[in-house]
């Protein structure tokens, strides 16, 4: 008789990668979550800061302060339009900029630029 070599995995091999694969995705899954949720938030404090940006410099240029978006500049109203709603408040002694996001379903909240350059709000994944 012939000796056959036998070729292939055992389902113990098998089952060890795929214990590791299962181990891994649990590592690296919620990390992208975290990644993306962190981007999400950044680019609502970049509108904020654009925004505040745009207010103080109308208040500079026309001389009184403005706290509706189109008027402080048009092309700034379009482009924060997309997922998130930026209104302004306060005066030129003491404005503060809240963007909320209007975007999709798995996140909420709003983030708010104080007139000293601090940052408060609540936005969180869903």
């Amino acid at each position: 008789m012939k000796n056959r070599k036998k070729s292939g995995f055992t389902l113990v091999e098998l089952m060890v990668v795929a214990a590791i694969i299962a181990i891994l995705a649990a590592i690296i899954i919620p990390l992208l979550t975290d990644n993306r949720t962190s981007a999400v938030e950044a680019e609502g404090k970049n509108y904020c800061g654009a925004v505040m940006n745009a207010a103080k410099a109308y208040y500079a240029r026309e001389g009184n302060w403005e706290t509706t978006l189109s008027t402080i500049d048009s092309k700034l109203a379009t482009d924060v339009s997309a997922n998130w709603t930026v209104a302004v408040s306060g005066d030129e002694t003491d404005p503060t900029v809240t963007a909320t996001y209007a975007g999709d379903d798995d996140y909420s909240g709003d983030v708010i630029l104080n007139s000293d350059g601090t940052w408060s709000g609540d936005f969180d994944a869903d």
